[in-house]
């Protein structure tokens, strides 16, 4: 019989009771005063339990030769028995590190194809935003302008600003960090002021923090940051539609347009519903109508650089993209219509679910065109890919009337006939939360969101939205985890 731990012929055997295995019993002896468990399987062993092998016939003859020198052969058997117990627990450990190194490059492996998935998909969406981007703008021009009703669209200084915006929103990546399972709250923070009986127009800069309330008999300007009423524009007829020019407050009344003492003729002869500002050339403006729009400019003794066509249909609302190079129109036609801002071009067509596009806003990653539609009290807010031009989700709501979204793109705040509601896009599963809290406010006309990524209150995962009541009363509302 061999030992099952030195692979010699025993002298003195045992069997274990668990596994079956005979061994030499000083040999398990030694392994069990350091590890309790059968050397084979192992199973809780202890020295009570080992079995001796009765046998009338030693299992094993010393040599002739080893019995002239006892003392010698002891300590080299002693010697020799600590070797073979060490290498039989150094091949159970050998055994156990390549089980262990196994699992680590199966794992590794997993993960690599991951990183490689992920690296894939971030190159198709960077080129798929250069391949738009790169659309933008391209044409041939004669002398880098294109001619309008009574001036030239600087189509070469619109390329630059786009792709300095391109490369600057690139380098920017605002994450909004609260987990998707967390709570949000919404409060009011303060009620910023009430300027006229009636508000007739809107609008917040979220750069310079200021806030335009447009009434019957002016605009009233609001600094959020130092919390002060800071110009009362006095008009003769009500505002229509109210924005932030190069040089103050740009404002449209039925039958003009103003900026400090500056005034230009209402060139689209019908009341203009919007002003648009381009976000870096300050001094480029896109006035719209019912049914035509223009690109002006600030800096010309004709401010008119390109007039639209009419249209038939009703244009219901506007918003410019983040690069400057895009605009685009809602209509009550089901349809969002995009244009290009250095040609006047249309460039592509997103259907909606509902009749009227009542809002329209470009989030800050550049490929999401968040779109708003009612019909009767039926409403939907849809968030577009502009790469694949395809919805990618929809929020139904209740009468919707107007939306905005936070800079990391993930959280969009709400205002329906149930108020306010906020509904988060989670990166990882690509998925959205829709209503994840809400607040009961009635009467709001506008609503805006007024935190911008460099803000430290956004860096402590704190968001401030604005909203305009019919009565013109501005509130500042809270959303914290």
């Amino acid at each position: 019989m061999l030992c099952a731990i030195s692979g010699e012929p025993v002298v003195e055997a045992v069997v274990s009771p668990k596994s079956g295995s005979v061994f030499e019993k000083k040999h398990i002896i030694n392994y069990l005063s350091t590890t309790p468990t059968d050397p084979i399987n192992n199973e809780p062993l202890t020295v009570e339990e080992l079995v001796a092998i009765k046998s009338t016939t030693p299992s094993f003859v010393p040599p002739v030769t080893a019995t002239s020198i006892p003392s010698l052969l002891a300590t080299f058997q002693n010697e020799w028995d600590a070797l073979a117990l060490e290498v039989f627990t150094l091949r159970k450990q050998l055994h156990k590190a390549r089980e262990e190194l196994l699992s680590a490059l199966y794992h590794q492996d997993a993960a690599v194809r991951v990183a490689a998935n992920a690296i894939r998909e971030r190159d198709e969406a960077r080129e798929a935003l250069q391949q738009l981007a790169s659309s933008i703008g391209e044409g041939n021009f004669e002398n880098d302008s294109v001619n309008g009703l009574s001036g030239t669209i600087p189509v070469e200084e619109i390329n630059q600003a786009r792709e300095e915006l391109y490369q600057l929103h690139r380098s920017i990546k605002p994450a909004y960090t609260v987990k998707a399972d967390a709570e949000l709250s919404i409060s009011v923070k303060k009620v910023v002021g009430k300027p006229f009986e009636t508000a007739t127009a809107t609008f917040f800069d979220s750069s310079a923090k200021q806030y335009l309330v447009g009434g019957e008999t002016g605009v009233q300007v609001y600094d959020l940051r130092l919390e002060l009423e800071l110009v009362l524009v006095e008009l003769k007829e009500p505002a229509t539609a109210v924005n932030n020019g190069p040089l103050g407050p740009l404002i449209a009344t039925k039958n003009k347009v103003l900026m400090g003492d500056q005034e230009w003729p209402n060139s689209l002869e019908e009341p203009i519903t919007s002003i648009i500002v381009h976000p870096s050339l300050r001094h480029l403006y896109i006035l719209v109508s019912a049914h035509k729009w223009s690109i002006n400019s600030t800096t010309d003794s004709s401010p008119v650089l390109f007039t639209a066509p009419p249209v038939e249909y009703t244009l219901t609302s506007g918003d410019i993209h983040v690069d400057g190079a895009l605009v685009a129109f809602g209509t009550d036609t089901k349809q969002v219509h995009i244009h290009n801002t250095t040609d006047g071009q249309l460039v592509s067509t997103v259907e909606t679910t509902y009749s009227e596009v009542t809002r329209i806003k470009f989030a800050l990653n550049g490929y999401w065109l968040l779109v708003g539609s009612r019909q009767g009290d039926a409403s939907a807010l849809e968030i577009v890919d502009l790469r694949k031009n395809v919805i990618v989700h929809s929020i139904p709501l209740e009468g919707l009337v107007d939306f905005d979204i936070d800079p990391s793109s993930s959280v969009i705040v709400s205002y329906d006939f149930n108020g306010i509601a906020v509904h988060r896009y989670v990166k990882k599963g690509k998925k959205w939360l829709d209503s994840v809290s809400s607040l009961e406010v009635e009467g709001v006309i506008g609503l805006d969101s007024l935190t911008s990524h460099g803000d430290p209150e956004y860096q402590e995962s704190r968001i401030s939205v604005g909203v305009v009541k019919a009565d013109s009363e501005v509130v500042e509302y809270e959303i914290l985890p």
